[in-house]
């Protein structure tokens, strides 16, 4: 949301990014009132995240008026792929038992490194270009430095 919005403020529109902030608020709200009523305070993340994801569709595809270069397609196709590696993430860690006999920083660790593994791993799968910029970064700093 940040980055296309500095986009439409480097063309110096600055109207459409507040309407569609505040067309994000209000959606996320409503949601969160209609859904505490049933849920509970789970509502407030479902909310937030419903009224952020209408604030970027609206951003992304309104964009394309101001930047005639940007794919949009492209783009979701790439945060698809980035959104499911990192639900298949967050649902193995949330899988991982909580009554492993260890500390809870080991527990912690042990999330920390499944996650990571897994997400790279589908991120792998995907081909996602994204992996190759942090592949290249970790050569760049296995590689020695000339005096």
């Amino acid at each position: 949301v940040h980055l296309f919005a500095r986009g439409y403020y480097a063309h110096k529109n600055t109207i459409m990014p507040m309407l569609f902030a505040l067309a994000g608020y209000g959606i996320n709200i409503g949601f969160a009132i209609l859904f505490a009523q049933t849920i509970g305070v789970t509502a407030l993340p479902i909310a937030f995240l419903l009224g952020t994801t209408v604030q970027l569709v609206l951003l992304a595809l309104f964009i394309t008026k101001k930047i005639s270069y940007f794919n949009i397609r492209n783009f979701a196709v790439k945060f698809l792929k980035i959104g499911f590696a990192s639900v298949l993430m967050a649902i193995a860690v949330f899988f991982i038992p909580q009554f492993l006999s260890t500390s809870f920083l080991t527990l912690q660790m042990i999330r920390v490194i499944v996650g990571a593994l897994i997400y790279l791993l589908i991120t792998y799968l995907f081909r996602c270009p994204e992996l190759k910029f942090f592949s290249d970064l970790l050569n760049k700093l296995k590689k020695p430095r000339r005096a």
